[in-house]
C-alpha cells in the first residue's frame, strides 16, 4: 500500500472509529476509491438507510482554509453553500458543519440506536 493510500485509510478510520463511539454504527468502505461499484469512504446507517462519507484530509488545510474560516465565525452551527452556476451538479447546496453539532442532531433525533 502506497504512504498516501495509508494516510487515508487511517483517516477513514478515524472517523469510522469517531462514528462508532457516538453511538452510529459505522464501517469503512472496503476497497475506497478502487472499485466504482463501492463508493465512498465510509458508510453509516442513521434512520434506517445508509449514507455514503467521503473522508478528505488535508495536512495544510489547503482547499478548507476558507471553509474554517466561515465556521469559525462566532454562533455558526450550520456551512450552507451553493453555488451560483447553471450547471446541475451544483443545484443542491451543501450544508457542511462540525462534527459536534452532526452528533447532537442524531442524538436529539433519537438515531443512535438504529
Amino acid at each position: 500500500m502506497s504512504k498516501s493510500k495509508a494516510k487515508g485509510t487511517a483517516h477513514e478510520n478515524d472517523i469510522r472509529d469517531r462514528l462508532l463511539a457516538a453511538g452510529i454504527k459505522a464501517r469503512r468502505q472496503e476497497g475506497s476509491g478502487m472499485f466504482p461499484t463501492l463508493p465512498g469512504d465510509v458508510v453509516a446507517r442513521l434512520a434506517g438507510a445508509e449514507y455514503l462519507l467521503q473522508v478528505k484530509y488535508r495536512q495544510d488545510a489547503s482547499g478548507f482554509k476558507i471553509i474554517y474560516g466561515w465556521m469559525n465565525k462566532p454562533n455558526t452551527d450550520v456551512l450552507v453553500l451553493k453555488a451560483d452556476l447553471r450547471k446541475k451538479e451544483y443545484d443542491e447546496p451543501l450544508y457542511i458543519m462540525k462534527e459536534s453539532v452532526f452528533f447532537g442532531l442524531v442524538k436529539d433525533a433519537g438515531e443512535k440506536d438504529v
